[in-house]
């Protein structure tokens, strides 16, 4: 009775080539890391806008998202006497405000959920995949 076995010349080649294939994917994956830390941060400032819409209606207080585009964060404030800081979000290292047309750099719901202005603001990442977020007039908020 012979058996067939794995020589360990063919087992060292498998693994060669398992390892030069793995060697190759890693710019791949490192992009793909990015362009989802990028989505992830666009996802989550429309959220926060979102958040600050539905806030000034349901508590019928304007609240205000505040980007700064210098320091790459941004800021939720309630609009009451005292203004309130509800929350402060930082991008990610890799990530910055590319672009803002928002003048000055903020946007504020009334009761009624209305913006104070439309625009768009755009986000990159380090490989300059950029996403960029819109508010319109009617205060549809949407990602492209």
């Amino acid at each position: 009775m012979k058996f067939k076995a794995i020589t360990l010349i063919e087992l060292m080649v498998v693994i060669a080539i398992i390892g030069t294939i793995a060697v190759m994917s890693i710019p791949s994956l490192s992009r793909f890391s990015h362009s989802i830390k990028l989505s992830g941060a666009a996802k989550e400032l429309v959220v926060e806008i979102r958040k600050a819409q539905q806030m000034a209606v349901t508590e019928q207080i304007n609240h205000q998202v505040s980007l700064d585009q210098t320091q790459n964060k941004y800021q939720v404030i309630k609009k009451s006497t005292p203004e309130v800081i509800v929350k402060e979000i930082q991008l990610p290292s890799t990530i910055t405000f590319l672009s803002i047309s928002l003048s000055p750099h903020e946007v504020s719901f009334n009761a009624a959920g209305a913006p104070s202005q439309s625009g768009t603001i755009q986000i990159v990442n380090r490989y300059n995949k950029t996403i960029t977020i819109e508010i319109n007039p009617a205060g549809f908020i949407k990602t492209y």
